[in-house]
């Protein structure tokens, strides 16, 4: 253990010439913070040596704060670099960065390797199970002495004592079994995220746990005969399941006593308020305002019990996607630290670095009525620069082809037809003939718009950097579609007979309902394209058709997400390239090659020399 702790130290400092700070972040979460997991599952908790896991944790942390914040990082109090490096660690369900802590997730793999050791034996014959722990019933814990069955029954007590952890009842009542029905359910579920443990999950957030008298049953077949009434299948208990090493992680993680420490302490603070903003949404995927309700119902469950489906975003969750990339998918430094600060809440390198006086941003912004904030609210709301468009325009350029690959025919920018005749409005987006009703066919254009959520423009200045819904942080997405369907929808309709939606995120990467029953509807379109092109009926309640629009869904929400987040980034960083900074008057030569180097490095005009 000692030596592998110090090979990925030695090998995270050689990560450290990647640029691309996307790249580098998936090369250490997914390449180095995972390396030390098989171990962890095979070695007693005594013999873990967690005094070096956690240098291992630190060092891929100092790793990803000095790509992430230009060095910054090594200034912040003990509290804050705590609370970053929660979040770091913290899974994208909780609004974080997902990076394996192996210092909360040793005692997860741990327990999930030993407890399907134990259910493996199950599967023998007793004598063979003495063969392997002589001595050792698995189905009386008192008798267990080995040293891995003894560490079980430790990790088992600290689970349920201290970490909202409860025992599977004895003679729990039988769910309904999977079937047809069941993978009916399942499909459903195509355009929604897992839970992370299904019926391992209490509405109280508490985690059911196997017997430990009862671990050896799981990998056992089913001893009910085919030809057994159902009333006496329904009188057997429960079959016992052991929770994913990740879901008993999630667990740890949601209950280990620092981060709850932290939430108390950071409580109402930007911090929480940014993990908060990134937190998972849910949207139905039919809804009677929606102008794809016609679509989307018709993929709902036909099933009189039917559940209706419900779609899913996690915002940060394209962080951990891997997939083919291209140049489009490339962060420059720059706009990777402006990302990576923003989410946190922390002051974003390429505004701090601006010249400052008396400790106050004395850049002014090019609107010429406000200072520029150091976490980029203003300049994330201000209309009068062109980096707002540019970004804007960025995005609309990466989500045309994404709507080509089911053979659409897609219009963007000056292309999309306008609203009505002699009138310049238009949306950002059409695909033809991709909605149809009873009259035939109709196009489909959507407008995109990226929202702020805290006031940056306020003409009340104590407004500026708070949530401006902090009571339904969704809302900010509800107000700029609003304006968008006032704008163009019944413009397109009466005029043109076309269909307008709005398409809408935010600078936190959350994303209005509406897209998101676009992207879905997409995924069923190349889905059915997929099947078609292999020669295959496209039949969508079968599990093929399921899992595969399941995966061309999590594609086109990683790509989106992608997009959103750089979006959000560049319009921060563009917006200051373009703008001119009015610098605070220089009363000493001194302050001069400090001035210069910064103008320098942000590509801003130098002040002329008084002739």
């Amino acid at each position: 253990m000692k030596d592998k702790c110090l090979a990925i130290i030695d090998d995270v400092d050689k990560l450290d010439s990647v640029d691309d700070g996307f790249i580098h972040y998936q090369l250490l979460r997914f390449c180095q913070a995972t390396r030390l997991q098989y171990l962890n599952g095979q070695l007693s908790i005594r013999n873990q040596n967690s005094l070096q896991q956690q240098h291992v944790d630190r060092k891929i942390a100092d790793a990803l704060l000095k790509k992430g914040t230009k060095g910054a990082y090594t200034s912040w109090t003990q509290q804050d670099r705590a609370w970053v490096d929660m979040v770091l660690h913290l899974p994208h369900e909780q609004g974080g960065f997902g990076v394996t802590n192996n210092t909360v997730s040793r005692h997860a793999a741990l327990y999930a390797s030993t407890a399907r050791f134990v259910a493996f034996l199950g599967t023998f014959s007793r004598d063979a199970q003495q063969v392997w722990l002589p001595g050792n019933n698995l189905d009386d814990p008192s008798t267990w002495v080995a040293p891995p069955l003894r560490m079980l029954q430790h990790l088992h007590e600290v689970l349920v004592q201290d970490y909202e952890c409860t025992d599977q009842p004895a003679a729990a009542q039988l769910s309904q079994p999977p079937g047809p029905a069941g993978g009916a359910a399942a499909g459903a579920g195509a355009g929604q995220p897992p839970q992370p443990a299904g019926s391992q999950d209490q509405q109280d957030g508490k985690l059911i746990l196997p017997q430990l008298n009862r671990l050896h049953e799981v990998y056992k077949r089913n001893q009910v005969a085919s030809s057994a009434s159902a009333s006496s299948q329904d009188q057997q208990p429960a079959k016992p399941t052991i929770p994913t090493q990740k879901r008993v992680t999630q667990q740890l993680t949601t209950h280990w006593p620092l981060f709850k420490a932290l939430r108390q302490t950071f409580a109402n603070s930007r911090f929480a308020q940014q993990l908060q903003l990134h937190l998972p949404q849910k949207v139905k995927a039919t809804d009677q305002d929606s102008a794809l309700r016609i679509e989307m119902s018709a993929l709902e469950d036909q099933a009189d019990d039917g559940k209706a489906r419900e779609l899913h975003w996690k915002p940060m969750s394209w962080l951990g996607t891997l997939r083919p990339t291209t140049v489009d998918d490339a962060w420059a430094p720059a706009i990777w630290q402006t990302f990576f600060t923003s989410t946190l809440g922390l002051e974003v390198p390429v505004l701090s670095s601006l010249p400052r006086h008396h400790n106050l941003p004395a850049a002014k912004c090019g609107c010429k009525k406000f200072l520029l904030d150091t976490h980029g609210d203003h300049i994330s709301t201000c209309t009068a620069h062109s980096g707002a468009t540019k970004a804007h325009d960025w995005m609309v350029g990466r989500l045309g082809p994404l709507f080509r690959t089911a053979g659409h025919r897609v219009r963007t920018q000056h292309g999309v037809s306008t609203s009505a005749e002699g009138r310049q409005k238009r949306g950002d987006v059409e695909i033809l003939n991709y909605l149809q009703d009873a009259a035939g066919s109709r196009n489909l254009v959507f407008d995109l718009a990226v929202t702020h959520d805290r006031y940056g423009s306020s003409a009340q200045p104590l407004h500026n950097g708070l949530l401006t819904h902090p009571l339904n942080l969704d809302a900010p997405l509800h107000v700029a579609a609003r304006q968008k369907i006032n704008k163009h929808r019944d413009l397109y309709a009466n005029n043109r007979n076309i269909t307008f939606m709005p398409a809408i995120t935010s600078t936190s990467s959350r994303m209005h309902g509406e897209f998101l029953r676009l992207l879905f509807l997409q995924a069923h379109r190349e889905t059915t394209a997929h099947f078609t092109a292999i020669g295959m009926p496209a039949q969508q309640h079968c599990d093929a058709f399921r899992f595969r629009r399941a995966a061309f869904y999590n594609g086109l929400k990683s790509k989106v997400g992608l997009a959103a987040a750089k979006t959000a980034a560049m319009r921060i960083n563009l917006n200051i390239d373009g703008c001119g900074v009015v610098a605070p008057p220089v009363h000493s030569s001194l302050r001069a090659p400090h001035l210069l180097a910064n103008l320098l490095a942000h590509n801003l005009p130098l002040p002329r020399a008084a002739h």
